[in-house]
């Protein structure tokens, strides 16, 4: 079973997230804050991670950044609400495998898990 990681401030995006991928048979986590996902990227694997780029604290390429240290092999995508957004596209660089705009592009979250990770 795959597992997947969203990292967003916003408990109603968590929220879409969680049910979508959940209805599709990932195991799914959330966390609230890049701390948050950082805490629990160190505690279990994960196949996949979504993360929003505009948060408190960390933002989203911080994040990924990080995560990426403890979890080299981790796929991550991002989330912004911005239609060009400087963060995603030095996430992108570093190895980010792209963004899905809120709210627009939610509807696109399961066929990109199934995409990157079956």
């Amino acid at each position: 079973m795959k597992r997947i990681l969203v990292i967003d401030d916003e408990e109603g995006m968590r929220d879409v997230f969680y049910r979508l991928l959940s209805n599709e048979g990932y195991i799914v986590e959330t966390a609230r804050d890049g701390n948050e996902g950082l805490d629990k990227v160190k505690k279990r694997q994960f196949d996949l991670s979504f993360i929003d780029v505009r948060m408190p604290e960390l933002n989203g390429l911080e994040t990924f950044l990080q995560i990426k240290k403890l979890q080299p092999d981790i796929k991550a995508f991002l989330i912004s609400g911005y239609a060009v957004d400087s963060l995603v596209e030095k996430a992108v660089q570093e190895g980010a495998l792209g963004c899905i705009r809120k709210p627009s592009g939610i509807r696109d979250v399961v066929k990109v898990a199934k995409k990157i990770v079956g």
